[in-house]
């Protein structure tokens, strides 16, 4: 039998979540989900990526709307909330497979949640041919307009790696190594005496918002 819990929690116990600091490690770690036991780090973002996939199969519509929304407004974390959806732990979402017939207990936040879908959003519709930015950069806003303002100044240092990293497999060897590559770029994008601190996860989760943003604007501008 399959149980689940899924659960948004408050922004601000969110935000304390997910606030990382050290430096970017482990990158060659392979993500295994062949036990039984307490999923992080690599192996949680794989599981909410695969979560974040079949909520957008199922709830298109609903998911481009969450996305385009103000980052951290009330109104973003209310969409978000509504398209939580357990049918995706089922057979017919595709992941029970994951749980190998155990009981599994999910537990999320807003921005975890919201980074998985800016980054399977951008893999389904932005992933065949990395995009030019030759507009200026847009205007970010929330509370992570300074991350997001950041990633989009290493996107456009490196179009092609950042798509790379946004596509590749959380822990996966090719996420290692387009995070090693993309790294030369990442102080040429800080102001001077500014610092960052950023782990696997905060970097595609800043570069999948950034990309998304940039390519939904891309793609409005191509429909007028």
């Amino acid at each position: 039998m399959l149980v689940i819990l899924l659960a948004i929690v408050s922004s601000t116990s969110a935000m304390g979540q997910s606030s990382v600091t050290g430096s970017i490690t482990n990158l060659d770690q392979p993500v295994t989900l062949s036990r039984e036991g307490r999923f992080t780090g690599d192996e949680a973002r794989e599981i909410g990526d695969q979560f974040a996939t079949c909520v957008l199969n199922r709830h298109y519509a609903a998911v481009g709307k969450a996305l385009s929304m103000p980052s951290d407004s009330e109104e973003q974390y209310a969409a978000l909330y509504k398209i939580l959806d357990p049918e995706c732990w089922t057979t017919g979402g595709g992941m029970r497979h994951m749980a190998g017939g155990m009981d599994v207990e999910m537990t999320t936040n807003p921005i975890s949640f919201r980074s998985s879908l800016f980054k399977v959003y951008v893999k389904k519709n932005f992933a065949r041919v990395p995009l030019e930015f030759v507009a200026p950069p847009l205007s970010a806003t929330g509370r992570n307009a300074g991350m997001v303002a950041f990633a989009d100044c290493v996107i456009r240092l490196d179009v092609r790696t950042s798509l790379s990293l946004i596509i590749s497999t959380a822990g996966s060897k090719a996420e290692g190594e387009a995070v090693r590559a993309l790294r030369p770029h990442l102080n040429q994008c800080l102001a001077p005496g500014n610092t960052v601190a950023l782990s696997k996860a905060s970097l595609s989760s800043a570069i999948s918002e950034a990309y998304y943003r940039e390519a939904r604007a891309a793609q409005l501008v191509g429909k007028r």
